[in-house]
């Protein structure tokens, strides 16, 4: 009997794993190909790229599967893929990890982790609400 995954599902679980990973390796392990083929098997998913910067640099990249569903043309580490709609559902696995290891508060405003924020409310008038959008890329955690 085959599992049944969905391509949404199979994108949220190969985002989630490195990011619960405690310490860097230099290449992902065999064990985590080996899940992520299964995955992608029962996604399914035909092909895919995945990656891990280090120190802001490209450390290794790992191209898996076939380009198209039935397709001999193997997956290369240039390959280009049309993105999914996932934004929000990382976003909100990196809020909920940080908040885990008490690095973010989901009471206290953005503006006091990101310097450059402006703060539109002044504190006399009212306290200050969250802010409802942010860019990952932009938050700088102290």
């Amino acid at each position: 009997m085959r599992a049944s995954l969905d391509r949404r599902r199979f994108l949220q679980n190969a985002f989630a794993v490195p990011l619960l990973a405690p310490a860097w390796r230099p290449a992902p392990s065999r064990s985590y190909i080996a899940e992520l083929t299964s995955l992608m098997r029962a996604a399914p998913v035909p092909g895919a790229v995945i990656g891990a910067l280090h120190d802001h640099k490209l450390a290794w990249i790992v191209p898996l599967g076939a380009r198209a569903a039935g397709s001999p043309e193997p997956v290369t580490a240039s390959s280009l893929f049309q993105a999914a709609s996932l934004t929000k559902q990382i976003t909100a696995f990196a809020a909920f990890t940080l908040r885990s290891q008490g690095k973010l508060d989901f009471d206290r405003p953005l503006v006091a982790y990101v310097d450059d924020l402006p703060n539109p409310r002044p504190a006399r008038h009212r306290p200050p609400r969250p802010e409802p959008f942010i860019r990952l890329s932009q938050l700088a955690i102290r």
